[in-house]
């Protein structure tokens, strides 16, 4: 049986790679919310750090898929145009 799924019910930038930042970021928010979200000190800093290295990987992915799509249609438009200077002016930038 095939399942139908709205377009972006998937996560486009999860990857298994982000996982282990995911089970940081969860166990350190778990452990900061257990200390009584304390404003200072050494749980809140690894909280802070664990959810910023956690979306700090999440705009990454995004923005890495975002560039290969624009070089991949810049370099498909440049080869339509079949012009050997152009096409070799691409590759250089």
């Amino acid at each position: 049986m095939l399942t139908r799924d709205k377009k972006d019910f998937f996560k486009f930038w999860y990857e298994h790679d982000l996982e282990e930042l995911k089970s940081k970021s969860v166990t350190s928010c778990n452990i900061w919310r257990v200390a009584g979200r304390p404003r200072s000190g050494a749980i809140f800093n690894n909280y802070r750090r664990d959810k910023a290295n956690y979306r700090h990987g999440i705009r990454n992915k995004r923005i890495s898929e975002t560039e290969v799509y624009t070089i991949t249609n810049a370099l498909h438009e440049t080869l339509m145009k079949k012009t050997r200077y152009r096409v070799l002016e691409m590759l250089e930038e």
